[in-house]
């Protein structure tokens, strides 16, 4: 596992050749030193996750380097503690990092750590939903005349952007309302599939994948035509999740958008 054990290994070693009394600490340039390994371990490390997620069909975008970032800095969290106690500088044990290794099983396998990445990817999505499309309750419009909730094609745009890593777009005014509209600006197809076909396509991509979905209302109670509505669907390893852009919510999987007639996905 690399760094799993450079820090605490050292220690421990020091530890069952030192005398009986107090535990031989480790001398400034005997932790430099192991600072340096460590360093190189981790870089190793965090390469061997890469690897891993991406072979697991997890797509390399921004936001996974975002995620192995994060990974490697508690990482370095937890080894740089366990030098401060190596050194005499420490206090309390700090709380172990899982380091995932191949043929592992549970917390410590590398299925663990592609649910850990799709739930990055989720917490992520929390952060910035609401600023997807920020004049959806603005008072100056009057909600029947608002632009910015008829623009729910948009809207989808900017989520399946930020959930890929691609910058912090927002939504524009200018909806895209149809589905020709939709595969032209994304170069996918506007696929009709029932609810399950479209959880096991997100499946079969791993934790973290995501898509746009469009749905088709039945027609009103007087006969007339509705609206559909376009948002986005992530999946985080365990379970579905609904990203509403236009409305800035995160919501259950599959969403009640109320008489919806079928679903496109767009693949």
């Amino acid at each position: 596992a690399g760094a799993a054990a450079t820090v605490a290994a050292v220690t421990a070693v020091t530890a069952a050749d030192s005398p009986p009394g107090p535990v031989r600490r480790l001398s400034a340039e005997e932790a430099g030193n192991l600072w340096k390994t460590t360093l190189q371990n981790t870089d190793e490390v965090i390469g061997n996750y890469r690897q891993a997620l991406l072979d697991r069909g997890i797509a390399d975008t921004p936001l996974l380097d975002r995620f192995l970032q994060r990974e490697r800095s508690r990482m370095l969290a937890y080894e740089s503690a366990l030098l401060d106690q190596a050194t005499g500088q420490g206090g309390a044990p700090p709380e172990p990092y899982p380091y995932r290794v191949a043929g592992a099983e549970g917390a410590y396998g590398f299925d663990s750590l592609a649910n850990a990445y799709g739930a990055f990817c989720l917490e992520d999505a929390g952060g910035w939903i609401t600023e997807i499309n920020p004049n959806y309750r603005n008072p100056f419009f009057l909600p029947d005349r608002n632009p910015y909730r008829f623009n729910c094609g948009s809207c989808a745009l900017a989520v399946e952007a930020r959930l890929s890593g691609n910058g912090a777009p927002v939504a524009s005014q200018v909806n895209v309302g149809s589905d020709r509209g939709m595969e032209a600006a994304t170069g996918k197809r506007c696929v009709y599939l029932p609810v399950e076909q479209i959880e096991n396509h997100l499946r079969r991509l791993g934790p973290g994948s995501h898509l746009i979905v469009g749905i088709n209302r039945e027609p009103s109670i007087d006969g007339l035509p509705q609206a559909g509505h376009w948002f986005n669907v992530l999946f985080d390893g365990e379970q579905f999740h609904t990203l509403d852009g236009q409305s800035g919510e995160i919501l259950e999987w599959p969403h009640d958008y109320v008489m919806v007639s079928e679903w496109c996905a767009l693949l």
